[in-house]
């Protein structure tokens, strides 16, 4: 009988530390936004996209009337505040953007914490982008 309750009781606390472990590596991994944002986006009207790598950097592309811009620069996720900034330049003029960041299995939701603005992504690419 001493064997059965001890064979249980270590059954239920391995169980128990893979359910802890399982929420740590959810918490920290799937579900945190550094790692949700990473890939390729396109916004629903298809006129932006955002690539955000591993390593901080991004780029983008801005379809504008008289042809596409490009810009490269960095960006930060703020877990506290769900805030993604970022940090390029366009014609050599410097611009710093913080937008409230939602990400919902592949749509980011991206509002400009100046303008109220609303963009709304779709994950192009779902593997993170090395360049």
């Amino acid at each position: 009988m001493k064997k059965i309750i001890t064979f249980v009781l270590i059954i239920a606390v391995l169980a128990g530390a893979g359910l802890i472990g399982w929420n740590v590596y959810e918490k920290e991994v799937i579900l945190n936004p550094e790692n949700q944002i990473l890939g390729e986006w396109e916004s629903e009207s298809g006129l932006l996209s955002y690539v955000f790598r591993e390593d901080g950097t991004m780029s983008g592309n801005i379809d504008a009337i008289l042809g596409t811009v490009s810009i490269n620069g960095t960006y930060s996720v703020d877990r506290e505040t769900n805030q993604l900034t970022l940090t390029y330049s366009l014609y050599s003029i410097s611009y710093t953007d913080v937008k409230t960041l939602v990400i919902n299995n592949d749509t980011l939701t991206l509002t400009d914490t100046k303008t109220n603005k609303t963009t709304v992504y779709t994950r192009l690419v779902q593997e993170s982008v090395s360049e």
